[in-house]
């Protein structure tokens, strides 16, 4: 089984494990837990120069200006339309609604790539901070002063993640390892703090 990476949608070949541990098509390196050494559903971002990163995490923190409501045990979505005076109600997918904002900043990304050896991070704007849903962004504060923090989406929302002292976990094996030991599995700290999303 290749290794996929969450970026580029694409599967990298084993030898990107002997060499970099990055993706092959795009460049991204792989996010792994620092347990299992899964690689994780996590794409790095970061944001705009012209945002200071609190201001970046109260975008983020925001409540996503509109979500759509999702019908249950499906895809697909309700959509209202006014047409000549009556309402209409009708059923679309999914990929007819707004594209991901996020996917877009990506795509823009991956077009002014030149291929994996000249990776480039994924810049998001305010309006893309503010689409996000807080659940599925971390973020790796620095322990440097001058340097920005780092931003991860979760592009699979049904992982589970714990994040601690800038290292990713599988949040069951990661509160397994806590109780166990009694502190973190990689820095031996116990006092944890947040180690969830946002």
């Amino acid at each position: 089984i290749n290794p996929a990476a969450y970026r580029g949608s694409a599967s990298s070949r084993d030898d990107a494990l002997r060499h970099h541990d990055v993706c092959t098509s795009c460049g991204h390196a792989f996010v792994r837990s620092f347990l299992t050494f899964d690689i994780l559903p996590l794409v790095e971002f970061l944001p705009d120069p012209s945002l200071t990163d609190d201001e970046a995490l109260a975008l983020i923190r925001e409540p996503p200006p509109h979500e759509p409501a999702m019908r249950p045990g499906g895809g697909l979505r309700w959509r209202s339309a006014s047409i000549e005076g009556g309402a209409k109600d009708d059923v679309v997918d999914d990929d007819d609604l707004d594209e991901d904002l996020f996917n877009k900043c990506i795509n823009r990304t991956l077009s002014m790539q030149d291929g994996a050896n000249s990776y480039v991070t994924t810049i998001v704007d305010a309006d893309t901070l503010r689409s996000m849903r807080r659940s599925e962004v971390y973020a790796c504060r620095p322990c440097h002063n001058g340097m920005r923090t780092t931003f991860y989406k979760l592009c699979l929302p049904d992982v589970h993640l714990a994040i601690s002292h800038a290292r990713f976990f599988h949040e069951e094996d990661f509160e397994f390892a806590v109780l166990r030991d009694g502190c973190c599995p990689y820095s031996r700290v116990k006092d944890l703090g947040d180690t969830g999303p946002c």
